[in-house]
């Protein structure tokens, strides 16, 4: 569980807006491959993907990209909900849905973010993970998550931007069999 702990928050960390130098980045992902080479080969290859694709980057250059990228299109928001409810009275409705989950479950939420935002959902699972509530990680992943991520990594796929491997990476371990049944039943 403590693995999932750290894969989930370096993975938010990894997936935010990249405010620390392109060396602090990479050194949280070299920190992580170990940790998702227990869980799966592949995963970790998708991290070292990213991680290699850093290199033709600079620090403002990746800043611009994100920024381009996540905040100037609705096809690859990070705000997981908007691809299937757009800005609807149903996304509000969920938003509060995930708002009661997260109170219930007693994880204390960013303030600066909506509650579909990537990055904070990932958090929640890194708590969920840590205080082993991983059967309500996977039933809130299955029900709120699986569907953006599956758009979103879509979109990112069709831009080739570098961060599809994270997302990749992401989707395709929260839907691991082995983590299933790592966790049970996920």
């Amino acid at each position: 569980m403590k693995e999932l702990t750290s894969i989930f928050k370096n993975l938010a960390y990894l997936i935010d807006y990249p405010n620390d130098p392109i060396s602090d980045i990479k050194g949280i992902g070299q920190k992580t491959i170990p940790l998702l080479e227990n869980i799966d080969r592949t995963l970790a290859s998708y991290l070292e993907e990213f991680l290699k694709d850093l290199n033709f980057f600079s620090n403002g250059d990746i800043q611009e990209h994100y920024t381009n990228i996540f905040d100037f299109s609705e096809k690859t928001t990070l705000y997981l909900t908007y691809f299937t409810l757009k800005e609807s009275k149903k996304r509000g409705e969920v938003l509060i849905e995930i708002s009661e989950i997260f109170k219930k479950e007693g994880f204390s939420f960013p303030k600066n973010q909506l509650f579909d935002h990537l990055p904070s959902i990932l958090l929640f699972l890194s708590f969920c993970a840590g205080e082993k509530k991983i059967e309500e990680a996977g039933y809130f992943s299955k029900k709120y998550v699986n569907k953006g991520l599956s758009n979103l990594l879509e979109s990112l796929l069709q831009a080739k931007s570098p961060y599809m491997h994270l997302i990749r990476l992401t989707y395709e371990l929260i839907n691991s069999k082995k983590l299933r049944v790592e966790v049970g039943n996920v």
